[in-house]
């Protein structure tokens, strides 16, 4: 009976449930396009349904798994199937995808909001880690980074601004879906339960953990038990310098 909880599951199905659609019905008009954009926009729809399967899998765990759109009579007799099993036909649709984004040379970041190559790797190997198939994850990672089509953002506070999205300079941002202008107050279903109060008194009821803020590296890119710069008496000091945009730390003026 909990609105954040209903809304990430209803989503994530509903998401699933139209690239099922889509994947079904676009067989109707395969004859009336090239085999470069129909392999593109079949590619978009394996990777959306393998996002929302990511989603539902980390936050429920085994979930029943539908490649079609389900009669009634198998929405009645939903399973539950384990994660592995649905991670390892993921990794075939993933692996399709990445083939037909070659194929039809798809950009390395397209329009804001759709899927391509690296988003299809990246998810690859986040699904990996949820069935810790560490091999699997290092190797989609490892192909996206030797293709050198992504770098960091110079800006780090960029990332969280409209126009440095839109400018997604050194492509940091692989997949992004920007926040409107005309919203005051905006909310994305995938974070939604992450998100500080910060509406009418600016009041905050989520606080990082002390497992996040040491995570942060120390400037010389170490972890900071293994950092020779790093100070466990002034830990604001000598530190990856994203912290500082990330965390108020003792000592921070605000």
């Amino acid at each position: 009976n909990n609105q954040l909880v209903n809304t990430c599951w209803n989503q994530a199905w509903r998401l699933i449930q139209r690239s099922n659609q889509h994947l079904k019905g676009m067989e109707n008009g395969r004859n009336n396009v090239t085999a470069q954009v129909f392999g593109r926009y079949k590619a978009e729809a394996l990777v959306l349904r393998a996002w929302g399967y990511f989603h539902l899998m980390y936050m429920f765990g085994d979930v029943p798994f539908y490649k079609a759109p389900p009669t009634v009579d198998e929405l009645l007799k939903a399973q539950r199937t384990p994660v592995a099993t649905i991670v390892a036909e993921l990794y075939k649709d993933l692996d399709e995808a990445a083939a037909a984004f070659d194929a039809a040379s798809v950009q390395p970041v397209q329009e804001m909001g759709r899927v391509n190559k690296g988003v299809a790797l990246g998810l690859k190997a986040k699904l990996a880690l949820l069935i810790k198939d560490y091999r699997t994850a290092a190797n989609a990672t490892k192909t996206i980074i030797d293709g050198g089509q992504y770098n960091l953002n110079p800006s780090f506070p960029n990332l969280f601004l409209l126009a440095g999205q839109r400018a997604n300079a050194g492509r940091e941002l692989m997949f992004v879906q920007t926040y409107p202008t005309d919203v005051l107050d905006p909310q994305n279903w995938l974070t939604v339960i992450t998100i500080p109060r910060q509406v009418t008194n600016s009041q905050s009821s989520h606080f990082p953990s002390q497992a996040l803020v040491d995570r942060f590296e120390a400037i010389d890119g170490q972890r900071i038990d293994q950092s020779l710069v790093y100070n466990p008496a002034a830990p604001r000091e000598n530190r990856d310098r994203r912290m500082r945009w990330t965390l108020a730390m003792q000592g921070d003026t605000i």
